[in-house]
Parts: structure tokens; C-alpha cells; sequence
């Protein structure tokens, strides 16, 4: 990654006439991935002067600023408290330590990788990210708003809910890009997602109401994941084929259920 310019702007307003005004300027909060590119930007962007750095929490929210690093994330007792071990379980083998000490939780989000292990664990939350200039959004929302590009994500809400939550991922090598995801959690109604396919997270809307239309028994998990897999659109790439993925899909999607259902 090159640029040519760079600023460190001191406020929000500062930062987002960089942003508007210069179509070739760089978040560099959302580039842990583009370092391993050539591609040049006009101007890096640097937002670590704008307090976004955070974790906390209200009597019903847990806040994280969007500068966060996964790896505080990843350890962080206030999330660990509420979730247990939901959010370790993704983002533990995000390729190593050091990476995560360096990359964004709101990097990861803003940029809408389809491998992306933290948009997979927030879709089953009630997630709210709060962005400068658009205002309040909700995950599943934000992932299909691709016109939401030239703003600033400033916190991730994530509503404290009771509830049992589940993380399943498949790689090839340790601490490798997953192959792919399966996300689940159960409060009133159980929710859960397939990401890394390797297209974004999606909801499987059918096997999510079959789930939910009566009492969930592990005798029909097996085919609520395969109403799962054929509404899916699966995808290949040098890591995997499309129907590797559909297999590895009614495993890790068994697994999450049952262990939301415990």
C-alpha cells in the first residue's frame, strides 16, 4: 500500500471533508488488508486522534469505539462478562497476535469482507453501528447498504440481551482466513448466519423460521441445516469449492445449534 499524503485530523468535521473532498483518500483504520496490495492512495487518513479507542458500557449496552483493536476485543472483561466466550472463540484465530493488536473492530466491519469473522458474530446481536454523517444503523442493515461508503463508523452498540451464543469457523491452516463461518445465538428466538462463503455473512431466512416455527430438538437440527445449505448461495475460490463449503455448512451449523440449545 502507498500514499502520498498524510493526516491525522483532530476532529470529525476535519475528517470528513478530507474524506468527501478527496474520492482517493484512505481510513486507515479499515486498511490492515490493503497492506497487502500495491495500489496507491492519494491520502491515509489517520482517525487516532478522535477518542474512538473504547469499550463501555450502559445499564443496557455495551459501546466499542470503532478504533478498538480486535485483540481488546478479544480479551476485553466487559464483553467477556456479558457474552462470554462469543467473541474469543471469532476473533482468537484472526491470523496472530500482532495483527490483532494492529487491526480495527470497526475496520473490519466497515469494510464488508466476505471473510469477515466480525460481521458473521454481530449479525445474531442486536448491533447498532453509529456512523458521523448517516446517522444510526443496524448490522444486517449496514452489510446490504453498499452506498454507505464515504462516512466515518464511530461506535458499535451491541444491546445486552440473556441468551446462549455460538461461533463455528473452518480453516485450512491455524490462523488462516476462514473457509467458512457459522455464527448462531438464542434469546427469544434463535438467529443464525453463514459467513466466509466466501461472500458476506447472510441469514438463511427459511431454516431461521423452520427453527423458530417450533421447539427446536436436535433430531431436527440436521434438517433445519439443510433447508440452510439450499437456500445458500455457496461460492469457490483458491481456498475452497462451492460444494466443500455446502458439506463444511451442515456441520458447523449443527454444531452452533446445538450448542445454543444446551
Amino acid at each position: 500500500m502507498k500514499f502520498k499524503n498524510y493526516k491525522s485530523p483532530k476532529n470529525f468535521l476535519d475528517a470528513m471533508k478530507i474524506i468527501k473532498s478527496d474520492r482517493n483518500a484512505v481510513v486507515l483504520g479499515g486498511s490492515t488488508f490493503i497492506r497487502l496490495s500495491n495500489k496507491e492512495y492519494s491520502t491515509a487518513v489517520d482517525l487516532s486522534n478522535l477518542n474512538l479507542n473504547c469499550i463501555t458500557e450502559t445499564e443496557s449496552e455495551i459501546k466499542i469505539g470503532a478504533y478498538t483493536s480486535l485483540r481488546e476485543v478479544e480479551t476485553n472483561k466487559i464483553i467477556k462478562n456479558h457474552f462470554g466466550d462469543y467473541f474469543s472463540s471469532a476473533l482468537q484465530n484472526i491470523v496472530g497476535v500482532q495483527f490483532r493488536n494492529n487491526a480495527t473492530f470497526g475496520g473490519s466491519i466497515f469494510g464488508r469482507l466476505g471473510f469477515s469473522e466480525t460481521i458473521s458474530l454481530l449479525s445474531v446481536l442486536d448491533c447498532t453501528l453509529d456512523l458521523y454523517e448517516y446517522g444510526s444503523i443496524s448490522i444486517l442493515d449496514f452489510i446490504k447498504r453498499r452506498d454507505i461508503s464515504r462516512d466515518i463508523l464511530k461506535q458499535i452498540r451491541l444491546k445486552k440481551e440473556k441468551g446462549k451464543f455460538a461461533f463455528k469457523s473452518m480453516q485450512n491452516t491455524a490462523e488462516d482466513i476462514p473457509v467458512l463461518s457459522v455464527a448462531a445465538s438464542k434469546r427469544d428466538n434463535i438467529l443464525f448466519t453463514i459467513g466466509a462463503r466466501p461472500m458476506i455473512a447472510t441469514i438463511p431466512t427459511k431454516a431461521v423460521k423452520k427453527a423458530n416455527s417450533g421447539r427446536l430438538k436436535k433430531s431436527n437440527i440436521k434438517e433445519i441445516a439443510n433447508i440452510a445449505v439450499e437456500e445458500t448461495k455457496f461460492g469457490r475460490d483458491h481456498k475452497a469449492s462451492a460444494e466443500y463449503r455446502r458439506s463444511i455448512a451442515r456441520v458447523l451449523i449443527r454444531k452452533a445449534l446445538e450448542e445454543v440449545m444446551e
